[in-house]
């Protein structure tokens, strides 16, 4: 098969930074076709269409925002292939269309939440580098707390389209809902997570449903269109923290003349 990564690139207003770039990611890609009888469409309505539409509004936002708000460069990036071993953004993180060295950080968008306004939101690796901070900062001004992947045994910081930048050495992370939402009983985010893992991911059945509700949506847009905004105005880099391996990665970069 044949796959392909829909780029797009906000040029920065600082012809001092215009040249560095903070990326917004998101997976294009599902199943496909099933065999059988009966539907057998994996539409991939949350998983990914809903991280596409996120990215895709965020980057509309972006684009009406006055220009002096935007120092730094963005680059909206829909990757094919996640599904089938994050092939897409493996080979954009290798041969990006702007220098590598010069991407700042990624905010991977993948499976949005459908269900209803939260009170924390989740980093998915976030912790590992200064992405925890400028995301606890965003989050802060919607009353909301940041926290760590709750599995992390599933692997789930190497399963999504953050990985591939993190493994040349740029600073990467996905969001995604908390379980604590608001207006709903203690232990429902959690058991409504099992059940939609084990009836509707990666099953025909994960298609649009007329009882979504948007609010939680909209409040993942508002923290990672904040974040974004924060380090496009910041005059550092993201760094990872000290002793990481993918911080490393990094360094050896460096010596080389990368970043």
């Amino acid at each position: 098969m044949t796959g392909y990564n829909v780029v797009g690139v906000l040029k920065g207003s600082d012809p001092a930074r215009a040249e560095e770039y903070v990326c917004y990611s998101a997976h294009l890609d599902h199943l496909g076709m099933g065999e059988g009888e009966g539907d057998v469409i994996y539409n991939g309505a949350v998983d990914n269409a809903s991280g596409v539409a996120a990215v895709l509004n965020v980057a509309g936002v972006l684009a009406r925002l006055p220009e002096r708000m935007r120092p730094r460069s963005f680059m909206f990036a829909l990757v094919t292939a996640e599904e089938s071993g994050l092939l897409g953004s493996g080979m954009l993180a290798l041969d990006p269309p702007v220098p590598d060295t010069q991407i700042v950080s990624v905010l991977n968008l993948d499976s949005m939440n459908m269900w209803g306004e939260t009170d924390d939101i989740v980093l998915v690796g976030g912790e590992r580098s200064d992405l925890w901070e400028v995301v606890s900062n965003a989050a802060a001004l919607l009353d909301m707390e940041v926290k760590p992947d709750p599995r992390p045994e599933v692997g789930g910081f190497f399963r999504s389209d953050h990985f591939s930048f993190a493994k040349v050495g740029i600073p990467a992370t996905s969001l995604g809902a908390g379980d604590s939402y608001r207006g709903r009983p203690a232990g429902w985010g959690a058991e409504h997570s099992r059940e939609w893992t084990a009836g509707t991911y990666h099953q025909p059945t994960d298609e649009y449903d007329d009882t979504w509700v948007y609010d939680g949506v909209l409040q993942e847009m508002m923290v990672s269109l904040l974040s974004g905004l924060e380090i496009a105005r910041s005059e550092g880099w993201i760094e990872w923290k000290p002793g990481d391996p993918f911080g490393r990665i990094r360094d050896e970069r460096r010596g080389g003349g990368g970043f």
